[in-house]
């Protein structure tokens, strides 16, 4: 995705389905992409 693009689509959810189940796999690749994310001042625990 490019730069601009990737600016362009963001959206602010301002609510959520509670009913909504993430599958193990999709979890699995939210904390992989989680843990790839930039951390503030690049401090790393």
């Amino acid at each position: 995705m490019e730069t601009f693009e990737a600016i362009y689509q963001r959206r602010a959810v301002k609510h959520f389905d509670p009913k909504h189940k993430l599958t193990p796999a999709e979890e699995q690749k939210l904390l992989e992409a989680a843990i790839q994310s930039p951390t503030s001042f690049n401090i790393q625990h």
